[in-house]
């Protein structure tokens, strides 16, 4: 017969799997804000290449 776990495995087991969820949440949470921080960095640098390309355009004119 298999052996019940203790109070105290169930706690420890319990713990591990919220502590595992908790830090999954942090990663993806951190991986959102990355990813969002690249898309304002990348939208910037167009914004700075754009005006750059028009003040050149306007140079040439």
């Amino acid at each position: 017969m298999a052996k019940k776990p203790s109070e105290s495995e169930h706690v420890l087991s319990t713990s591990v799997t919220t502590f595992s969820d908790v830090r999954d949440e942090i990663a993806a949470r951190n991986e959102a804000a990355h990813k969002e921080a690249r898309e304002l960095r990348a939208a910037r640098e167009l914004e700075k290449l754009g005006i750059a390309t028009r003040r050149r355009v306007n140079l040439d004119q």
